[in-house]
């Protein structure tokens, strides 16, 4: 392409020429506005100076198992009723993950792909599942559930403290981490 006498050739150049013109690009870019849309309430929540280590638990419990419930079949999110079994959960097993048709990409990237060949729809919906994947896997490996710390913290949560049970059992959790850790011997 030329602009007056100058030839545009750079590697960045190519690249977005390349990016603009895919066909896919609409529904590509309301995927992911979709996934963030989903994240950004977490991220903001937690992004500020207040104590608000005991509601992180049961908060990213339920952001990560949101994100599950788009790529995970029914069947296998019906067995998942704590964060130990989220935790555990295979995303690696082709039969714990939902067809490619079935795979929640968002109302704007389904509205997107309605004029586009069914062959192209079906390969973005595989890398939209393969995206989930990779998320999942992430915030698995980068915040695990069962943090001793956070999952212990979380006997302070108002809602943690109205079960005896739980509060008993995470507070527990928390005071064998604490021993573990030697925590108690520093005070």
């Amino acid at each position: 392409m030329k602009v007056g006498n100058y030839a545009l050739q750079s590697g960045n150049f190519e690249t977005m020429k390349q990016f603009l013109s895919d066909e896919l690009l609409p529904a590509k870019l309301a995927f992911l506005q979709s996934v963030a849309m989903q994240l950004e309430p977490f991220l903001t929540l937690f992004q500020v100076e207040k104590l608000l280590l005991p509601f992180l638990h049961s908060e990213y419990y339920h952001l990560i198992n949101s994100i599950a419930h788009r790529f995970v079949r029914k069947a296998t999110m019906d067995k998942i009723n704590n964060a130990c079994h989220i935790s555990e959960l295979n995303v690696d097993d082709v039969n714990n993950l939902k067809k490619m048709r079935k795979v929640d990409i968002g109302f704007a990237a389904v509205n997107a792909c309605k004029s586009m060949k069914e062959g192209a729809v079906l390969t973005f919906r595989r890398e939209c599942r393969q995206f989930f994947i990779l998320l999942f896997k992430k915030m698995n490996q980068k915040f695990s559930l069962n943090n001793a710390t956070v999952k212990g913290e979380s006997c302070l949560s108002p809602s943690v403290m109205l079960s005896s049970v739980k509060q008993s059992y995470r507070f527990c959790y928390l005071g064998a981490h604490a021993e573990r850790c030697n925590i108690w011997h520093k005070w």
